[in-house]
C-alpha cells in the first residue's frame, strides 16, 4: 500500500514540474511575441513622428583637382603615415 501512494505521489510530482514547465515555456515565449511587438511599435512611430528624423551630417566640400593633373596633396593623414614609417 505504501508503494502505491509513493508511486502516485511520484507520478502527481513529475506532472506539476512537466506542467510548470510548460508554463514557463509559453511565459517565455510570450515575452518573446510581446518585445518583438514592442520593437515593431517603436520602429513604426520613429518613422512616423516628424521630429524623430535624425539629420544627416554633411558632406565636406570637395576641391576641384588641378587643371595639369598632379591632385597629390600632403595632407594630415599623408603626414602621419610617413612618421609612422620612420624606422
Amino acid at each position: 500500500m505504501a508503494e502505491r501512494a509513493l508511486e502516485t505521489l511520484l507520478r502527481r510530482e513529475r506532472l506539476i514540474v512537466w506542467s510548470a514547465l510548460a508554463i514557463l515555456t509559453l511565459l517565455a515565449w510570450l515575452w518573446v511575441f510581446v518585445g518583438a511587438g514592442t520593437v515593431g511599435a517603436v520602429a513604426a512611430a520613429a518613422t512616423l513622428l516628424p521630429g524623430a528624423v535624425q539629420q544627416t551630417a554633411a558632406t565636406p566640400e570637395t576641391k576641384e583637382p588641378p587643371a595639369r593633373g598632379g591632385g597629390y596633396q600632403l595632407t594630415e593623414h599623408v603626414k602621419q603615415y610617413y612618421r609612422t614609417t620612420l624606422v
